[in-house]
Order: structure tokens, then C-alpha cells, then sequence
């Protein structure tokens, strides 16, 4: 293609702008890869949130099952505290 003089100034502004072509393609590749990573960053972030607040509901959980039994515990030991009084009445 640049094989005559008078074309040798074509050819050089035809390689630049394949050149730029390339950057430009190589560049945008890049900004589109930055953002994938941000939003997986963002993504991450999210799903550790949601961790956490999976890790406070079952610590919640475990909490209200603690606080049922010794409710239960506590019926329970006035049950037989007060038949024990109601024992000792009759005799």
C-alpha cells in the first residue's frame, strides 16, 4: 500500500489511526473491566453486610431461645415451689 512516495504520508496517517483505533479499543476494554471489578467490589461489600446481619438475626434467635428456657426454668421451679409449700401446709 505505501509502496509509492507520494503515498508514504496516507500510510502514516492510515497506521496512526488504526493505532488510536487499538488504544481506543484497548482503553475502553479496560474502563469496562474497572467497572466490573467495582461493582463486584460493591456486590462483596453487600453480601458481608448481609453476613452480619444474618449473624445478628441468629444471634437474636439464639438469644430469645435462651431467654424462653429460663422463662420455662423459672415456671417450673414455682411450680414445684409452690407444691412443695402446699406440702408441707397439709402435713
Amino acid at each position: 500500500m505505501c509502496v509509492y512516495k507520494s503515498h508514504t504520508v496516507f500510510c502514516l496517517r492510515a497506521a496512526v489511526v488504526v493505532v488510536a483505533a487499538v488504544v481506543g479499543v484497548v482503553v475502553v476494554v479496560w474502563v469496562v473491566v474497572g467497572v466490573v471489578v467495582e461493582v463486584g467490589v460493591v456486590v462483596g461489600v453487600v453480601v458481608d453486610v448481609g453476613v452480619v446481619v444474618g449473624v445478628v438475626l441468629v444471634v437474636g434467635v439464639v438469644v430469645g431461645v435462651v431467654v424462653d428456657v429460663v422463662v420455662v426454668v423459672d415456671v417450673v421451679v414455682d411450680v414445684v415451689a409452690d407444691g412443695v409449700d402446699a406440702e408441707l401446709v397439709d402435713v
